[in-house]
Formats: structure tokens, C-alpha cells, sequence
């Protein structure tokens, strides 16, 4: 008996039916590969990567934790590389509150209950382990750990 892959997003470490390839769209932070994660440097500030209103942006900033190069490549028609871009995405979801999103019918924020019941931070949290994402630790290194969201994930994963 052939044993059944399993994979998970990259952004988010839910699990998934199928690879995250090209047009897949994962149904928990909401991201569609081929499309959010290819990036040029210069449409990092301009691409519609925020259309959830639960979406929040990251100030320039946070986006050089995220993307060390950014300011030295913000014009130029080249890929954010890969691992990076993920990175940002993650980051933008966790600032906007770690949220199953599901699809734009659900974006309203009193529908989460009804699209993953039993869906919390420290679930969101805790899936990010399965793509070797310590919550606390890659929150710690964006916004340090005097922030509230730091102090809160270290509270939510005793």
C-alpha cells in the first residue's frame, strides 16, 4: 500500500488535499499559488495581495524583516524570491489576526464560526509547526517581543 503524501501550505500550514501548485487555493489563509506568491519587487506595495478586509499591511518596517532587500530592489521587475514572499504573506495574515478565511463569502469576520467551528489562534497558531514555522519566534522577529502580538502568542502556546 503506497503510504498517502500530505501537504500543507506554505503561508499558513494548513493542511491540504494536493500540492500547493499553480491556481491552488488554500482555503484557510486564503492564498492562491501562482498568483499571490509570485511577486516582482516592484509590485510588492502595489498588487492587490490585500483584497480581504481582515488583510492588514505591513508598514515598511515589518516588510524589511520579512524582505531584507526590499529597499535595494523595491523598483525593479525581478521575483521575490520564494521563501520570502511566503514570509510576507504569513506575516500580513498573522497581523490581520490568523484567520480561516475560506473565500470572499466568508471574509466577514461574525462567519468564522461557521466555516471552521472550531477554529482559534492557537490552532493557527500550532498548524504553522507543520511547515517549521515557530509562531512565537518568526512573530518575535517582526515585531519583537515587548509587542502585543508576541506576548500573545507566548500566552496562547504555554
Amino acid at each position: 500500500m503506497k503510504k498517502q503524501e500530505i501537504y500543507y501550505c506554505p503561508i499558513c500550514g494548513y493542511e491540504l488535499p494536493d500540492y500547493f501548485g499553480s491556481g491552488e487555493l488554500c482555503p484557510c489563509c486564503f492564498r492562491e499559488a501562482g498568483y499571490d506568491d509570485e511577486i516582482y519587487y516592484s509590485e510588492l506595495e502595489t498588487k492587490d495581495l490585500l483584497n480581504q478586509n481582515i488583510y492588514k499591511k505591513l508598514d515598511i518596517s515589518e516588510v524589511i524583516k520579512v524582505i531584507p532587500d526590499y529597499e535595494r530592489k523595491k523598483n525593479l521587475e525581478e521575483d521575490v524570491p520564494e521563501k520570502m514572499i511566503w514570509a510576507y504573506l504569513r506575516a500580513v495574515w498573522i497581523k490581520g489576526g490568523s484567520f480561516y478565511i475560506r473565500d470572499e463569502i466568508h471574509k466577514n469576520e461574525k462567519n468564522y464560526k461557521k466555516c471552521e467551528p472550531d477554529w482559534t489562534k492557537e490552532k493557527a497558531y500550532r498548524q504553522l509547526k507543520r511547515i517549521g514555522v515557530d509562531a512565537r519566534e518568526f512573530i518575535k522577529s517582526i515585531w519583537g517581543k515587548e509587542s502585543e502580538l508576541y506576548k500573545e502568542a507566548v500566552e496562547i502556546l504555554k
